[in-house]
C-alpha cells in the first residue's frame, strides 16, 4: 500500500488548521466505511483507503462544490455542535449549507469514486447516482419554469 502524504491542502492553509482538517477526513473515511458495514461490504474498502481518495478529491476541486460550482465553507469544518443542533433544529442546520462533505459520485459501497459537495446538496442527493440526481435536477426545473417560477 502506497503512504499518502495527508497535509493540509494548500488552499486551506489561511481557513483550516491542519489538525482539524485531518479530524475531518478521517471522520469522513469512518463514514464510508461504516456505511459499507451497514450493507456487508465489511472487507472491501479500508479507512485509509477512503481517507486517500477523499484527500485527493479535496486536492483536485476542494474549493468548491463538485456539482454546483458554488463555493464550500471550509471555515465550518470541525464546528458543528449535534447538542446545538438538536436544540436549535434547522435555524442551526442551515448556517452549515456551505460546508464540506465527501461524497461518492455512483453512491455504490466501496466506492472511491469520491468528491467533495456541501452539505445542501449531499443531503438532495445523498441516495442517489449522479445520473438520477441530475434527472432529478432537470425534471425539478422543468417543472418550476412550466409553472413560472424564476430560477436564479
Amino acid at each position: 500500500m502506497i503512504k499518502t502524504d495527508f497535509r493540509l491542502p494548500v488552499f486551506l492553509k489561511e481557513i483550516c488548521k491542519e489538525d482539524i482538517y485531518l479530524k475531518w477526513l478521517s471522520r469522513e473515511a469512518t463514514r464510508f466505511y461504516n456505511e459499507d458495514q451497514e450493507v456487508g461490504e465489511y472487507d472491501r474498502t479500508s479507512r485509509f483507503e477512503y481517507r486517500d481518495a477523499i484527500h485527493k478529491a479535496v486536492l483536485r476541486h476542494g474549493e468548491v462544490d463538485a456539482y454546483t460550482g458554488s463555493i464550500l465553507n471550509w471555515k465550518l469544518v470541525g464546528r458543528f455542535n449535534a447538542k446545538e443542533a438538536k436544540k436549535l433544529g434547522k435555524q442551526y442546520r442551515v448556517h452549515f449549507a456551505d460546508a464540506p462533505v465527501a461524497d461518492r459520485i455512483d453512491n455504490a459501497p466501496g466506492s472511491l469514486n469520491i468528491t467533495i459537495c456541501s452539505w445542501r446538496v449531499f443531503y438532495s442527493k445523498k441516495n442517489l447516482d449522479f445520473a438520477e440526481f441530475l434527472s432529478i435536477c432537470s425534471a425539478v426545473t422543468k417543472y418550476a419554469e412550466k409553472k413560472g417560477v424564476q430560477i436564479r
